[in-house]
Parts: structure tokens; sequence; C-alpha cells
């Protein structure tokens, strides 16, 4: 089972094709079936395009995305536009009264893959790079495999329990993304350069590491730093107990140095804007709570609150795409089975990683509350289930190894072992009142692998029976494959059920939307107000046409939603009565006159049966959707300041503007 004659000439491209397919699959109604990868259908239920909304649309694709919808696609589209017409899209003048667009990292400009969005058809492109993530992703893991001396089977199993895990697929829309993707590659970079040590391995730790900075997301580039750092060290540490460095260990420090500080130089164009904004921003904090220990039940069933795409959620930890962490049945049960009797060292540094992953994302009972260290605290715990979900992934594969390589008394042990942690969500919920009894009958189970179609207590039962389709179907597998009869038939049966397993439940969460849901017309009123505007700017009442959707209209929002925040905007908006950190609202009070004459607000959006009380607006015109208001006293854009006085600091300067 090591392989076959002469596969290094076809197993190459065979792996490449066969990865790029099941890519394909997981959002082919979008690439191949004409329609749009993208949840833009929740526009038509917020203000004012839910005027335009069909009548057949009862909820949105996916309520879950609206990041994309309101800020990552709008903001590729300005970028787009600026591109095609011979500008670098630095600064972006339509949101937030003008917005350094660079320094955000929050669409990963220039990472490769967006440069397709610039190139292609807009919506075919978001389709296309979503494909290419998860075929980056899983490749990546079937290299690392491979180089970790894993064979070609297991190599697979961990590739698309990587690239076609929930935690990787649910997120997919979004750029960090496009930093978890590499960490596969940056592990593969650290091992070359420890083992092999030659320019080529430092070049492309170099490349992954300058990739991993245009991603777009620094809090994923720490998150996956932690692993990456640790993998060094076990290799460092293991020179003479079975590692076998190339060189020096000083050497192999320096080469490892000088990859990342290349890396560094390369993604100095994206970290030296978001530095020197970080530098006027208010707290970046975004650590907090981690996950409660429930949520480790995502292992076992994904969909036991149910699933955002098909409206069916009845709560549980923060939300779906947060707390879901699935890389399919077998994979987790060889994933842990394969611990038993595992001597390689990277096994078990990958065993520790996956606990330490947890510890940081779920809280432990026991534990407390963890240390306020560095970096951590500043970021989002949960996160870390990413790394969890790559440590299952490559465990999985080191699984499948044991189990080919093992006696018949191993691979007997390994299955009593998978068995019977195949049994622990029977147990669970066998206390729980009403689950069991609600298992479907045989005519019904086809649809349970789905999942996530049902609340309560059925759909807890529907999750279960999903479990246990999956996991008997793949232990059923892997007893044939124990018994050495058609090993090669059976061998490729598991690999396909275990992709079979992802598919089924990752299919339709990325929404394929029609290319009308995608970019609904514009209103009445948003027609009326990008007629008005001249040089001025746009505001909306409360969530009236929520930021940052008014640049894909034409029209320049004084408020906005990106991070990270900028200090002295959000002082001077709060102060004049609006709010928000993220996304910035107003509504009518004592001060919104002052501030959308400060911020040069010439023109006032409403819901059609709003009329703020403010002397300076003059209606402009009225439909079902939506008022559009002219503001008599708006600020110009830019205007010549007749008096001034010096102030001690900015809190004084703030509090001068706000009493003047």
């Amino acid at each position: 089972m090591r392989g076959l004659p002469g596969r290094a000439r076809w197993q190459g491209p065979a792996i490449v094709l066969g990865l790029l397919a099941t890519a394909l699959v997981l959002v082919y109604p979008a690439v191949l079936g004409g329609r749009v990868l993208a949840p833009e259908d929740i526009l038509l239920f917020q203000p004012p395009l839910q005027s335009v909304r069909p009548a057949g649309l009862l909820h949105p694709s996916n309520y879950l995305l609206p990041d994309a919808v309101e800020v990552f696609h709008p903001d590729l589209q300005w970028a787009r536009s600026m591109l095609r017409g011979g500008h670098l899209p630095l600064w972006d003048p339509d949101i937030f009264a003008g917005w350094p667009l660079l320094a955000s990292q929050q669409t990963a400009l220039l990472f490769p893959l967006t440069f397709l969005a610039y190139a292609l058809p807009f919506w075919f492109a978001l389709g296309l790079i979503v494909v290419l993530k998860v075929f980056l992703a899983a490749w990546g893991v079937w290299l690392l495999c491979r180089a970790l001396g894993l064979r070609a089977a297991p190599a697979w199993l961990g590739a698309v329990s990587y690239g076609l895990g929930t935690y990787f697929v649910v997120w997919l829309d979004h750029p960090q993304t496009s930093v978890w993707l590499m960490l596969p590659w940056l592990v593969l970079a650290v091992r070359r350069v420890t083992r092999r040590g030659d320019r080529r391995s430092v070049a492309l730790l170099a490349a992954a590491v300058g990739l991993t900075f245009l991603g777009g997301h620094p809090e994923s580039v720490v998150i996956v730093g932690l692993l990456v750092l640790g993998f060094a060290a076990q290799e460092l540490v293991g020179r003479g107990r079975g590692v076998v460095l190339a060189g020096s260990r000083r050497r192999t420090i320096l080469r490892l140095l000088a990859g990342v500080v290349l890396g560094g130089l390369c993604g100095l164009v994206v970290l030296a804007p978001f530095v020197e904004q970080l530098g006027q921003s208010v707290d970046i904090a975004r650590g907090g709570t981690n996950l409660p220990d429930r949520a480790l039940l995502s292992l076992f069933l994904p969909d036991l609150w149910g699933r955002p795409d098909s409206g069916a959620v009845t709560g549980g930890p923060l939300n779906y795409a947060e707390r879901t962490i699935y890389v399919g049945a077998l994979p987790l049960l060889l994933a842990l089975a394969g611990l038993w009797g595992a001597r390689r060292r990277e096994q078990w540094f990958l065993a520790a990683a996956l606990l330490g992953a947890l510890v940081l994302a779920v809280h432990v009972p026991g534990l407390g509350g963890l240390p306020r260290l560095p970096l951590l605290v500043d970021i989002s715990l949960p996160r870390a289930l990413v790394l969890a979900s790559f440590c299952l992934a490559v465990l999985a594969a080191y699984g499948l190894e044991s189990f080919l390589d093992g006696d018949p008394r191993h691979r007997r042990r390994m299955l009593q072992i998978a068995t019977a942690l195949a049994l622990l969500p029977v147990a669970w919920a066998a206390a729980r009142t009403g689950v069991l009894g609600r298992l479907p009958v045989f005519g019904d189970l086809a649809p349970s692998l789905w999942g996530g179609r049902s609340t309560g207590r059925a759909g807890e039962a529907a999750a279960l029976t999903r479990w246990i389709l999956a996991a008997a179907g793949g232990l059923g597998l892997l007893l044939l494959l124990g018994r050495g009869r058609r090993r090669v038939l059976v061998l490729v049966a598991l690999l396909a059920w275990c992709t079979l397993d992802l598919e089924a439940l990752d299919h339709g969460y990325q929404p394929a939307v029609s290319q009308t849901a995608a970019q609904p017309p514009p209103t009445p009123s948003l027609v009326a107000a990008r007629a008005v505007q001249g040089h001025g700017r746009v505001a909306g009442l409360g969530r009236y046409l929520v930021p940052n959707v008014g640049q894909r209209y034409g029209l320049r929002d004084v408020r906005g939603h990106e991070l990270p925040a900028d200090l002295r905007y959000r002082r001077l908006f709060a102060g004049l009565g609006g709010s928000g950190f993220q996304a910035t609202r107003l509504y009518t009070n004592a001060k919104t006159g002052r501030l959308l004459d400060a911020f040069g607000a010439g023109v006032f959006m409403t819901g059609p049966t709003l009329r703020p009380a403010l002397p300076q607006l003059r209606l402009v015109a009225a439909s079902p959707d939506g008022r559009v208001y002219r503001n008599t006293t708006a600020l110009p854009r830019a205007y010549l300041a007749s008096d001034w006085r010096p102030v001690a600091d900015r809190p004084a300067a703030l509090a001068a503007t706000l009493h003047s």
C-alpha cells in the first residue's frame, strides 16, 4: 500500500484535479450554474431595497453573512472600479467621509486571489475565489502530509478534512480564510527549511509569510503564527532525537529568521498603513470570553442547534460560524483513535496543539479564566478553533496511516476506541428526554445526512441521526479495510464516504443566488439621492441604507463599517449624537442637525413614514421605499476656517468643537 510503480508521474496531477473537483462540487451552482456565490439577498430585507424584494422570497439565503454584503463586497467593487480607472485603491471617499481603505485590512485587497475580482466578471470571480481557497487549503495539507512521510490516501483524508472542514467553509467569504489557507503552507515551509535548509525552502517560507500578511486579517496572522512557531520549536528541540536538521541548530534558526524577515518585508505594503491607522484608533481589543464547553458537541453534532442557511436555529453558543468545528465523522474518530500507540513526534505535537487550541477557544471547566497574555487579550479566542480543525485533519491522516500499517491486533484496538468514541453522542442523547424517540424511520434517513433543517428535540434527533449515519458508514468501511480484501477499492470508498460527509454538510451554507438578487436595481429613493448629492455626502437614519451599501449605488455616506475604528472620527460622531463602534448609526435627537452639518451630509434619507423635525431639511422626493431630504445648512466638503484658537490636547479640541 506504499504506492504503485510510476505513481510520481500521475499522482500529483490526479490529486490536484481531484481536490479541485471537490472544491468545485461544494459551490457548483454558482460557478457552473449561472448563479452568484454571495448572500446578497440580505439586502432585500433591509430598507430601502426591501421594496424590490420578490414576493416569493421569504427569508435571506443565510442571514449570518451580512459582513460580506455590507463591507467586503462593496469595498471590493469600489477597489475594482478604481483600479480599472487607473487609480490605486488607497483611499475610499464613499464611507466615513473618507477612509484609508488599504489600512483597514478587511478586504485583502492585495492578496493574489483578490486580483481575480479585478480582472474577471465580478460575481463569477467570487465563486472562483472560494473554489481556489478550498483547493489551496486542501492541497497545502496534502503536500504537508506527504512531507511528513504519510502516503497518498491518508494525505487525501487530511486534505479534505481541513479544506472542507466546517470551520473553514463557513468563513469562506471572510478575509481570514485567506490567512487560514496559508497555515499548512507555513508549516510545510518550516519543515523544509529545518530538514533541507536550501534556498528554495527559505524562499518558500518567505513567500508563505508574505502571502499570510497580505491575507487581510492581522488577528488570524497571530493565531496561525502560534501554531507555526510551536511547530518550528518542536523541530529545533527535537534535533538529535529523531529530527535531523540541515546543519546546526544555529544555522537553522538563522534560515527560519531570514524567511520570516523577507516575508515580513513583502507584507510591509499592507502592514505599514495598518500600523499607522492602528495608532489613531480606539481600543482594538476583540478579546473576551471563550465558548462554553457545550460547543464541543459540534465536533460530533454540527447542526445540533440548527443552521442559519435553513432558517432553523435554536440558539446555542455564540453563532453557527463561531462554534461549529466538524472535520467529518470518521476523520475525527481516526484522529483520536490514532493516538493509540503513536510514536511520531509530529503526531504528539499536533495532539498537544489541538488541546491548546481547544483550551483557548472553549472554556474548560476547572481551569478558570485564561491569563491575560500579550496579543491573546486582543483577539477573538473562539477563532483558535481553526487551529483545532487543522490539527484534527492532519491527525486524521496519521490515524489512517497507523491503521493501514498496524497489525490485526492494533487495527482491532483502534476500531474499538473509534466505536466507543462514536457512541458518546448517543450516550449524551440518551440523557436528553425525547431525543432518541424522535430518530427518523428508514425512509427519512437520507435527508438527515444534510441535517440542520429542524429545531428543538426534532432537530437534536436529526443531528444525532446524521452522526450515526456518517460514523456507522465510516466505521463499516474501516472494518472492511482491516480485513484486507479488495483493500484498494475499500480505501477509495472510505475516502469518498468521508468527502461526501463533508460535502453534504457544507453544501448550501455559502448560498448561490440569482444575478438580480446579487445586484438589486436602485430604488426611487436611491436614484433621487444620487441625483441631488452633488459634491456632498448622504446619511441614512438608523438602519436605512446600512453602511457601506451606499457606495454600491454611487453614494458618499458619512457613516461607515470598517475596522480599525478611527479615534477622532468616532469621538466626534458620538459627541454629536451618533452611535456605533464597528458600524456607525445616527438617530434623530437634539444634536442630529449639527452632526449632519459638520460631516457635510447634504442629503438625508429616512423610511417612508418618518418625518424628522429638523428645520434645515427640505423634502426632495418621497416614494414607497423612503423619503429624501436636502440639508440646506450642511458644510461643504472643503471650506476655509475664518478663525482658530490653540488648545492643550485632542480631548480639549473635541470639547471645543462640540461646544462651539
